[in-house]
């Protein structure tokens, strides 16, 4: 697929997950539409002949990874501008060295209240206020320089949990275009020792779970399991406000902990304000061009919530593949497994080879 226009599209769109405006909710759908409009037919996923890959096989499961264990060190990292970061710390505080955000609410107490009311409830409202009252000019002013110490004395560890922050929390599932590069025999499917599995996702299904008995629904929110393809550049994709957003993140719980012993985070997504929850997706689909022949397409998963992918036993989604394609070089024990369940279950089975009569150097796919 030719990303240019995919790219203007995704430029031009955003979302307030929140609360979504009927303009970014058609936009979204727009996307989508062109999305599934341009899928190729088939969509094809490398594995080793491990315990972890057969079972997922055997089960139908289609795993998902964190970017953090990727063969590019780069995949899913923050690129910020280091400046705006700066300014951004600098503008944190007023003149008087206090946090704005805890003057202004004080400030606003009538106004923050009507928020906060709709969280809370009225039977812990007068706590609440009390608490909240009971910080002098004194208390607020000794917050203030230890969260401003904090930020210093923290600093480069927290650029670091920042910048990796979205490489460790948000998972992922790759496939590529190609059935017939040896590139993507030997990187991804142990020196085409392996194995790879052919998809259809142009009906927009990117799982065939049933309702999940821990979510009550289905795994993916929409937007939130949308297949999309990988834009290669050869700049990273500027990630800044994305940065700003955690960073100010991590000061809230700070703050929070602070005022009221522990964060509620309803209240805490009120204060922190909207974001495009598109941006997620974008850092996660922008790689260097050096990676373009893989012709990579990703289902992501960003939600993080109590029940989610994010969570080690539930790593995985149901997906049933429509063809299994055996390496050149696997072991007769192997393939034997693998024919005897793809037979059981009615999968289409191709065999892997190298032609001496092939000018390009291309696989060759074999119906068994």
């Amino acid at each position: 697929m030719d990303t240019k226009n995919f790219k203007q599209l995704l430029e031009k769109t955003s979302l307030n997950v929140i609360n979504p405006t009927e303009e970014e909710q058609k936009a979204c759908q727009k996307l989508q539409e062109y999305i599934f409009s341009h899928i190729p037919k088939k969509l094809y996923r490398y594995r080793r002949c491990d315990e972890k890959s057969l079972n997922a096989f055997l089960n139908d499961q289609l795993w998902f990874s964190t970017g953090s264990k990727m063969n590019d060190d780069y995949d899913s990292m923050l690129y910020y501008d280091k400046k705006a970061i700066e300014n951004e710390i600098a503008n944190l505080f007023d003149e008087n060295g206090n946090i704005k955000m805890y003057v202004g609410l004080q400030k606003n107490l009538p106004e923050a209240i009507k928020s906060i009311l709709a969280i809370i409830g009225d039977e812990n409202l007068p706590a609440f206020l009390e608490r909240f009252k009971m910080c002098t000019s004194k208390q607020i002013k000794e917050l203030s320089e230890k969260i401003h110490n904090w930020i210093i004395h923290n600093n480069n560890d927290l650029e670091n949990e920042i910048a990796t922050r979205v490489q460790k929390k948000t998972k992922f599932a790759c496939f590529s275009e190609r059935i017939d590069s040896p590139l993507m025999w030997g990187q991804y499917a142990a020196s085409s020792t392996g194995f790879a599995l052919e998809y259809d996702f142009q009906n927009g299904n990117t799982t065939d779970c049933p309702q999940c008995s821990k979510l009550g629904k289905k795994c993916f929110a929409p937007y939130n399991g949308t297949i999309l393809p990988v834009i290669y550049t050869n700049k990273r994709f500027d990630a800044t406000q994305a940065y700003l957003y955690i960073l100010r993140s991590f000061l809230l719980d700070e703050l929070l902990i602070y005022m009221f012993g522990g964060v509620n985070n309803d209240f805490k997504q009120q204060m922190l304000g909207p974001i495009d929850s598109l941006i997620w997706a974008r850092i996660i689909i922008h790689k260097a061009k050096e990676w373009k022949e893989e012709k990579e397409w990703r289902i992501i998963y960003t939600n993080t919530n109590d029940y989610t992918l994010l969570q080690k036993d539930i790593g995985f989604v149901i997906k049933k593949p429509t063809a299994i394609y055996l390496g050149s070089k696997i072991s007769q024990a192997n393939q034997k497994f693998l024919i005897d369940v793809a037979r059981e279950k009615g999968y289409n089975i191709y065999k892997e080879s190298v032609s001496t009569k092939n000018r390009t150097y291309k696989m060759v796919s074999t119906e068994i």
